[in-house]
Order: C-alpha cells, then structure tokens, then sequence
C-alpha cells in the first residue's frame, strides 16, 4: 500500500482544533476485487434482462403461434391475462378478430347453403318452363336455357370459391374487350 494521504483541515469556530483526513490510495489487490464487483453487476444486470426479455417474449410467441394456427383456419382460444399490460391487451385485440373469423366463417357456411338452395329452386323452374315452351319459341327456349347454363356456372364458381375458401388469382383484362 501506498503512504497514506491526509487534509488538515481548520475551523475557524475551533481555532486550536485541527480536523485531519486520512486515506489510503488503494494497492494493486484492489482492481482484481473492483473487477469482480463490476461482474458480479454485469451478471446480476444481465440476468434480470434475461428474466424480463423472457417475460415479453413468452407470451408473444404464444400469441404468434396463435396467429399461424388462426392463417390455417384453425379456432383458437388464448390466455389473455399473461404478460406486460401491452401484451394483454394484444391478446385481447387478437382473441376478439379470432372470434370475429370464425363468426364470419360460419355466416359463410350458412350463405353458401342458402344460395345453393335459394337459387337452384328457381333455376330448375325456370329449365322446366323453358322445356314446356311451344315449338314454335325454339329460340326463345335456347336462349333462356343458355342463360340458365350461365347463371349454373356463375353459380357454380361461386360455390366453389365459397367452399374452397380461397382468393381468386387476378388476371389482367382488356375493357375494351
């Protein structure tokens, strides 16, 4: 260890009383233990990171498996009372789309049965009558039937699209044509 070091130091309240300082201007032992308590930070600091990191993440990748399972067509139900206030609010937005999907799943299902009854009714009263036509109509009935054959594929390629559940590739078209 190096000498110590001393102030003097005098008040003038007690003029013949001298305050003296001392201290010692540390060895070379001390950097090895100044270097452990800075470690022991870094790794205390560094852990409670960890812990938190963990606490964030935890429930967002539950919420992103949530996510893919939902893209698939999947119900799912989350916990929405786990994690930071942010998180849980999160949860709550995405459980509430959840149950908006699968609500508009199911009107899906229930419109595609009616149109495929509500519509194919008429259609088939329709391809009667135009059978029941005078011969001397055969126009006529042609082009009712052809219509019919139209409204069948439109109809058709709607329900498939419903079913299927899926986007149509767009194309490019010409209006002029």
């Amino acid at each position: 260890y190096a000498a110590p070091s001393e102030i003097w130091v005098r008040s003038p309240d007690v003029p013949d009383s001298w305050l003296v300082l001392t201290w010692r201007i540390a060895g070379p032992g001390a950097p090895l233990a100044t270097l452990l308590v800075w470690g022991a930070a870094a790794a205390l600091a560094l852990g409670a990171a960890a812990l938190s990191a963990r606490r964030l993440t935890a429930p967002l990748a539950k919420l992103a498996a949530a996510a893919a399972r939902v893209a698939e067509g999947d119900r799912v139900r989350i916990e929405t009372s786990a994690g930071p206030r942010e998180v849980r609010s999160l949860a709550v937005a995405f459980q509430a789309m959840s149950h908006r999907l699968a609500e508009l799943d199911e009107q899906r299902e229930l419109m595609r049965g009616g149109i495929s009854h509500d519509l194919r009714t008429p259609r088939a009263r329709l391809r009667v009558a135009a059978e029941l036509l005078d011969k001397g109509d055969a126009a006529l009935a042609r082009e009712i039937t052809a219509n019919i054959e139209e409204m069948d594929r439109m109809i058709g390629q709607f329900l498939h699209y419903a079913r299927a559940g899926f986007r149509e590739t767009p194309a490019r078209a010409s209006l002029d044509d």
